[in-house]
């Protein structure tokens, strides 16, 4: 495995409604090819109300978003080869 394409994957799946159409190991080849630095990643998929709660918590927005990401490291000078670390949380419901 290339360095460029080093993963560290977590999936949860609090809203299930997906979690036997999008699994773990499909995640895993869509997010390994779109890659181009090393990365730990968690993806999350969650309804609404979780989805409202952590937009309005941490964005000050009081609705359900299709996609929030917490990049960790965003904004610092990285090299090419060191890990992304991000959260991605995708609501069903949007």
């Amino acid at each position: 495995m290339s360095e460029k394409n080093k993963l560290s994957l977590s999936v949860e799946y609090p809203d299930t409604r997906l979690q036997d159409e999008i699994t773990r190991p499909k995640l895993r080849r869509w997010v390994k090819a779109a890659l181009l630095a090393p990365a730990e990643l968690t993806i999350r998929f969650v309804d609404a109300e979780e989805g409202r709660a952590l937009n309005r918590d941490y964005r000050a927005k009081d609705y359900a978003t299709n996609v929030l990401t917490f990049a960790y490291n965003e904004g610092e000078d990285i090299a090419d080869a060191e890990l992304t670390q991000a959260d991605i949380i995708l609501c069903t419901d949007v």
